[in-house]
């Protein structure tokens, strides 16, 4: 799938990286269809809320899709 994906502060990409997989009971995995930036976002990218991880991590938490599976609870 493909993440914005920051790895240093000010330091962004569109990467892809492997699609997430169910691994807990209250798991639920969704197709974003449509995601926008947040304002905690752009302070993470500007590094304002602590250091990035040495790995990078995608950003997002503003979005909306489908459910494709959800876990066993």
């Amino acid at each position: 799938m493909r993440a914005v994906v920051v790895s240093a502060v000010d330091t962004y990409s569109l990467t892809e990286i492997p699609d997430p997989v169910l691994t807990a009971p209250t798991d639920v995995l969704v197709r974003v269809r449509a995601t926008t930036v947040c304002g905690s976002d752009v302070h993470q990218i500007a590094g304002h809320m602590g250091p990035v991880p040495p790995e990078g991590f995608a950003l997002g938490h503003e979005f909306v899709g489908d459910v494709l599976a959800v876990g066993s609870a």
